[in-house]
């Protein structure tokens, strides 16, 4: 019995041994760095986010990254998210052959807290050339070995994994209302022009809007390496109606749309808290705003107007002036917009109407509207007679488009 009892502890004994052994490997391969996969358009600079899984004792990482020469060429790297404030170093010298190394360091006795993160952007250029293909991207030893320590100055040790790198057909991507291309703002109405972008045409007809229509889908993936669906609005093939979708991160976001028939097209784009742009009547992001008057008389009656008509003869939109003639009513204007709500407070925002300043009394989303801002504004008597006049609108020191109204 005694000799049971003594060979069933020694197993108990030995699987204690197992499990504690088991979590102890675990525990030091657990921690990986990865190459999110990613899609670029030939001829286009491409971001590629370097993504760590700490287990939360890192201070410091090293590694190389290998790529096709003949088809990528290294441009910059950069520390981001929790590891953006670390002390990094760049080693260039075999980059020619495809190798680039990258190591960064936290301040002495910081680390890395545990969870997956972005902690480094990889930017490369793509050659334009036709003959461009799906590469692979993966970890290395050379210039800067692969090592990953900790805060007591240890070595520990991480699974590295690559990803490829696709190429898709290009596209372009700006703002639904002023059609710049040079930066877009979370939740802002922006849109796609290219080529195979959906197989049929669709709008959306109800709320929420979809994140799929006729099998058409459209990622914002921003600067951390974050990929969100986006909203959609209207597809068809050679355009994408979409909403930026919220949370995405400043910096360059890579816009990816993929049809019924798995076509791929990418864009980058800029991304800033905010980028005002003033919808037109026209649908051109010139000539005269979108916008309502709102009138309120001494008696405090109340009334609305229109500062826009179609005329079917010219075949364009024509002017309805705004009349300041009566120094008893107070006028208000209230203009359309998108990528405006999210400035930094009212201060920040400025209207000009012909080098006139204006006051502006509110500055963001507009009620019921996905993605429609409104920039509420008080018409001063001293505009009155002025005639067609410019609104040069500025937030946060991002200007807008230019637009005109008409004033009587």
């Amino acid at each position: 019995m005694t000799t049971h009892r003594t060979f069933f502890s020694c197993l108990l004994l030995i699987g204690f041994l197992v499990t504690v052994l088991f979590n102890q490997v675990s525990a030091q391969t657990s921690r990986s760095l990865r190459v999110q996969q990613s899609v670029a358009a030939r001829g286009q600079n491409q971001n590629v986010v370097v993504e760590m899984e700490p287990v939360g004792n890192e201070n410091a990482v090293g590694f190389s990254l290998n790529f096709d020469a003949a088809q990528l060429r290294f441009v910059s790297a950069s520390t981001v998210g929790a590891a953006s404030g670390a002390a990094l170093n760049i080693n260039n010298s075999l980059a020619h052959a495809g190798k680039i190394g990258i190591a960064f360091a936290m301040p002495g006795g910081q680390k890395l807290s545990a969870g997956k993160q972005p902690v480094a952007l990889v930017t490369f250029a793509v050659i334009a050339a036709e003959n461009v293909t799906n590469t692979f991207l993966s970890f290395g030893d050379q210039p800067i070995p692969r090592e990953v320590v900790d805060v007591s100055a240890n070595a520990v040790a991480a699974n590295f994994s690559g990803a490829m790198l696709t190429f898709a057909q290009p596209m372009a991507a700006v703002s639904a209302a002023s059609f710049s291309s040079a930066r877009l703002a979370p939740d802002s109405i922006a849109t796609a022009f290219g080529g195979r972008l959906a197989t049929k045409t669709q709008a959306a007809g109800s709320l929420p809007l979809p994140t799929s229509l006729t099998g058409a889908s459209l990622n914002v993936k921003d600067s951390l390496g974050v990929d969100r669906s986006a909203q959609l609005f209207f597809v068809s093939p050679t355009q994408v109606n979409f909403l930026i979708p919220a949370g995405t991160a400043n910096g360059t976001a890579s816009i990816i749309a993929v049809s019924s028939d798995n076509t791929l097209s990418v864009t980058n784009m800029e991304i800033n808290n905010v980028a005002p742009a003033l919808f037109s009547a026209d649908a051109t992001g010139r000539g005269l705003a979108v916008a309502v008057v709102q009138r309120v008389k001494a008696n405090g009656a109340t009334s609305f107007e229109s500062i826009a008509r179609f005329d079917t003869t010219q075949g364009k939109f024509a002017p309805i002036p705004i009349d300041l003639s009566q120094p008893t009513d107070q006028v208000f204007l209230v203009l359309f917009s998108t990528g405006v709500r999210y400035r930094s407070n009212l201060n920040g925002v400025n209207a000009k109407f012909g080098g006139t300043d204006v006051p502006v009394l509110f500055a963001g989303a507009a009620p019921d509207f996905i993605g429609l801002d409104q920039i509420n504004l008080r018409l001063p008597q001293n505009l009155a007679g002025r005639g067609l006049v410019n609104i040069a609108l500025t937030v946060d020191g991002q200007t807008a488009n230019v637009v005109t109204v008409s004033i009587k």
